[in-house]
């Protein structure tokens, strides 16, 4: 929240643009009044990047699974494939958010959450009516166990950022 301004001059004339404060008003400095720095990030730990990349681990440990149990290769292909897709497009949507307000980026992250979870549905069930049945159902096996570890290895992250950022803040008081 902003603190108050005073003068109705400039009050009248203070506009908020993309997170940015500036005055337009005549005579005045471009840059009266300006938000607090963001405090800055804490390095990522090794633990914050290894639970990161926890899915690509459980999708290379998945491909022997499957052929042990003479699951067909290209249900583990798809899979991945479809999980490697989705964790691309939420990378991505995830990047271009920060750079929104906070309605416009949830907003944007719920409907892209919806529609790749609506395209993955769509594409495995093409692939069972139209191709086969075994492969689809190796693929969704395989792209829900991937989901869900990149959920959780993400959470990790979250926590772990979360703990050292407290740290930090703990020892800059004191």
């Amino acid at each position: 929240m902003l603190p108050p301004v005073d003068a109705p001059s400039v009050r009248a004339h203070v506009r908020v643009r993309r997170n940015r404060i500036t005055s337009a008003a005549p005579g005045q400095a471009a840059d009266l009044v300006r938000p607090a720095p963001a405090p800055e990030e804490p390095a990522a730990s090794r633990a914050a990047i290894a639970v990161t990349v926890a899915s690509l681990i459980v999708c290379a440990v998945a491909l022997p699974v499957v052929l042990a149990f003479g699951g067909p290769l290209n249900g583990w292909v798809l899979g991945t494939g479809l999980w490697l897709a989705n964790w691309s497009v939420q990378l991505f949507t995830a990047k271009h958010a920060l750079r929104m307000g906070q309605t416009a980026a949830v907003g944007v992250t719920g409907i892209s959450f919806v529609i790749r979870a609506w395209t993955i549905a769509g594409i495995l069930f093409i692939t069972a009516l139209k191709f086969s049945e075994e492969v689809a159902l190796i693929a969704g096996v395989i792209f829900i166990v991937a989901f869900t570890a990149d959920l959780i290895g993400r959470g990790m992250a979250f926590a772990l950022r979360e703990r050292d950022r407290d740290t930090a803040a703990t020892e800059a008081a004191e």
